[in-house]
């Protein structure tokens, strides 16, 4: 055996007396304990190795002749504990390992390329896989069929058109993928179906017309997905199904008008998803949906698309889908505008079908000088809840503010709020359907600023028995503010209507409560 490593040396040595021509390297090793060296400079360089055994390890180094040289190289291991090193720089750079067995390890690095490429598929247990790309038009892809599988990916300063290209795929137990993309079109793909698999992918494109693209997939259990994007188009979407599956996007757009794009779908029982978007001032818009499956779930969602002084920022656009028992949506929605321009416009739906459902909503819009200057921005909430003992809030400011909520079967309690304060001009409009017993729904609008002449407008719609409607309107003290406008409908028994409203000098107040049943309480206060 040691006489075959030596020869093998030897063999890659004798490539350094090509200089200038093509160095062409072939090694085929079978057996334990054998190892390769292969060293290639200035030329079409291309190398072969293969191994065949136990514990044989393979290195090569290749460089290129300026941006027209090429370097190839194929490492092939077959056998357990076999490990691979490859470095290219200055080159078209092509790079592809194999190994199948055990404790495998391939490490990659490829620099100053053209193009960089690099394939690694691994086939055993507790294979690693390391490459690093930088500086040309990097494509890599790993696939993975094991158990306790680690591939660990970065790429950086990838040229146009091609970017930073990374594709993952891993089968098995215990796999972990982590990906770094910066400075290209970045797209990266990860697929994992097993126990216990991670992934975490981190994206950032500087500069405009660079776009982030990621998408992961997982099936199994306990699966964790962590992606972050900064500075592009941003996209990313993950797919997770099995039990206890978390996910996290965390996106942040540019000066250069950029949009955050999230979809992420869980199917299982107690997933996480938490999704956070930013868009700088004159940003791109965010959008988000969220669908959920089961039971315990958990969604939180983080939308902010202030503008600058004299810019504004782009829409929010929130979507949640929740199908099961206990589940929680929280949508936080931040819209300013400028100082001189209009803020964006905040829209969210939740749509929650079961039992013992928990939906959260906060909404904030325009400021005063961006509504008289430069158009108000408006804040859109709907939220639909199907089953019993449901709980719905939905706080809205600052904004042309309008919510809907509706809500079947029992015991669901709806709360909405709405304020347009001192350094806001405009409406409060909020809708409340609620149909079967002992439901609760209690709306409060108010609107503060001296200059407005926005109005408060709420109608709560009730059928069953034993529920109870709650409606408080206020306005400031001064006469041009806009009126109070209050209906209450409710069909059924025992059913409870409260009306209060208030206002300043030479403000009307309208409410109109209708009953229709038996035991029926109807209290409005006025002044």
């Amino acid at each position: 055996m040691k006489t075959a490593s030596t020869l093998a040396i030897l063999l890659a040595s004798a490539s350094f007396a090509f200089a200038a021509g093509p160095n062409d390297s072939f090694i085929g090793q079978f057996g334990a304990f054998n190892g390769a060296i292969v060293g290639q400079v200035d030329g079409h360089n291309t190398q072969n190795t293969i191994q065949g055994g136990v514990g044989n390890a393979a290195i090569t180094s290749q460089s290129g002749a300026g941006t027209t040289g090429s370097n190839d190289s194929d490492t092939l291991q077959f056998g357990g504990g076999n490990s691979a090193f490859i470095a290219q720089k200055t080159g078209t750079n092509a790079q592809t390992t194999l190994q199948v067995g055990a404790a495998n390890a391939a490490v990659v690095g490829q620099v100053n390329g053209k193009k960089n490429n690099s394939s690694i598929a691994q086939f055993g247990v507790a294979n690693g896989a390391v490459i690093g790309q930088n500086a040309g038009s990097n494509s890599q892809g790993v696939l993975q069929v094991g158990a306790l599988n680690s591939a660990i990916v970065s790429q950086a300063n990838g040229s146009l058109p091609g970017g930073n290209v990374s594709t993952t795929l891993q089968f098995g137990i215990g796999n972990g993928a982590i990906v770094g993309q910066d400075g290209g079109n970045n797209s990266q793909t990860t697929l994992q179906t097993g126990v216990g698999n991670f992934a975490l992918t981190s994206q950032a494109g500087a500069r405009s017309g660079r776009t982030n693209a990621s998408d992961t997939v997982q099936f199994g259990f306990g699966n964790v997905s962590i992606a972050g994007q900064t500075g592009g188009n941003n996209s990313q979407g993950t797919f997770q199904f099995g039990a206890r599956n978390a996910a996290l996007t965390s996106q942040a757009s540019n000066r250069y008008g950029q949009t955050n794009g999230s979809t992420t779908l869980q199917f299982g029982r107690g997933n996480g998803s938490t999704v956070l978007q930013a868009s700088a001032a004159s940003g791109g818009a965010n959008t988000s949906a969220v669908l959920q499956a089961g039971n315990g779930n958990n969604a939180l969602v983080g939308q902010s698309s202030a503008g600058g002084f004299i810019s504004s920022g782009a829409d929010n656009d929130q979507t949640t889908l929740q199908f099961g028992n206990r589940n929680n949506a929280l949508v936080g929605q931040n819209g300013a505008g400028g100082f001189l321009v209009a803020g964006a416009d905040n829209n969210q739906t939740t749509l929650q079908v079961g039992n013992d459902n928990t939906a959260i909503t906060t909404q904030s819009g325009s400021s005063l000088a961006s509504t008289l200057l430069g158009g108000a921005a408006a804040n859109n909430s709907f939220t639909l809840q199907f089953g019993d003992d449901n709980f719905s809030v939905a706080s809205q400011t600052n904004g042309l503010n309008e919510q809907a909520t509706l809500q079947v079967g029992k015991r669901n309690s709806a709360i909405t709020g709405q304020a347009n304060g001192a350094t806001s001009a405009n409406l409060n409009g909020a809708v409340t359907a609620q149909f079967g017993v002992e439901n609760v729904a209690l709306t409060s609008q108010s609107i503060a600023n001296p200059l407005s002449a926005g109005a408060n407008a709420s109608g709560i719609v009730q059928t069953g028995y034993q529920n109870v409607a709650v409606a408080y309107q206020a306005t400031g003290p001064q006469s041009m503010i806009g009126s109070n406008i209050q209906g209450t409908f409710q069909v059924g028994a025992g059913n409870y209507a409260v009306t209060s409203q208030a206002t300043g000098a030479n403000v009307s107040n309208t409410s109109v409560t209708a009953q229709f049943g038996y035991r029926n309480v109807a209290v409005t206060s006025q002044r």
